[in-house]
């Protein structure tokens, strides 16, 4: 599409994704016919995505996108106290929320000839928990569904490619900084968020990517990265 004299590329579209996730818990394989825990765990998103790739010259291409997500989560746990192993078990509340939101990027690609080019881009990411990364035990070990707050990051980036038939060149010199993290605690297994907020600082990568493509299926590359959390 050509708007005021310049070359415009829309690409709009909209998902659904619904994610059932069940659980049946107990002491021993052999006893699960019978579980003391059933967890349930729905997690629906619904989003939508507008980019447009303008040709600012025959050489530039300058890249805007947008999306907009939703993902609504409904958990609930059903204890059977006379069930084999029992004990002292608990039963985590049953739990919903909704939570909202974007990602957008920005990138300028600029061919200096035919097989050589360079390229600049900025971009905000999130990523929401996942349905069977919220059941957990607090710190009286009691079960809980800990829904965690939505991870952010911030990402600017600047590289040059070289490209060729059945082959690929790429350096990518990048910064991300991340705030939120759903990242493992060894000590349960689990995917967890520092708590409080005022104790989760945001962490911040730097890295150089080298990667190199030659044949069909041959990938060679480094990526060197340092992550740094004040």
């Amino acid at each position: 599409m050509k708007l005021a004299g310049v070359h415009h590329r829309f690409t709009a579209g909209a998902d659904w994704h619904a994610w059932r996730y069940g659980s049946r818990r107990s002491d021993l394989p052999q006893n699960l016919i019978r579980p003391i825990n059933v967890v349930r765990v729905d997690q629906d998103m619904q989003g939508w995505y507008l980019q447009d790739a303008i040709g600012l010259t025959p050489a530039s291409l300058l890249t805007l996108g947008w999306r907009e997500e939703r993902v609504k989560y409904a958990a609930s746990d059903v204890l059977d106290p006379t069930a084999p192993g029992a004990g002292f078990a608990t039963q985590a509340p049953p739990a919903s929320e909704t939570q909202r939101q974007h990602a957008w990027e920005i990138g300028l690609r600029h061919a200096v000839s035919a097989a050589t080019s360079v390229f600049a881009r900025a971009q905000r990411s999130f990523r929401f928990v996942n349905a069977d990364e919220i059941y957990e035990d607090d710190a009286t070990f009691s079960k809980q569904f800990q829904i965690l707050r939505p991870q952010t990051a911030h990402t600017h980036e600047l590289g040059a490619e070289w490209r060729r038939p059945r082959q690929l060149a790429r350096a990518t010199l990048f910064r991300m900084d991340v705030e939120d993290e759903i990242h493992l605690r060894s000590l349960h297994h689990r995917r967890r968020q520092p708590q409080p907020a005022a104790l989760a600082p945001p962490g911040c990568g730097v890295g150089v990517v080298l990667a190199a493509v030659t044949g069909a299926q041959t990938h060679r590359g480094i990526c060197i990265y340092r992550r740094e959390i004040p």
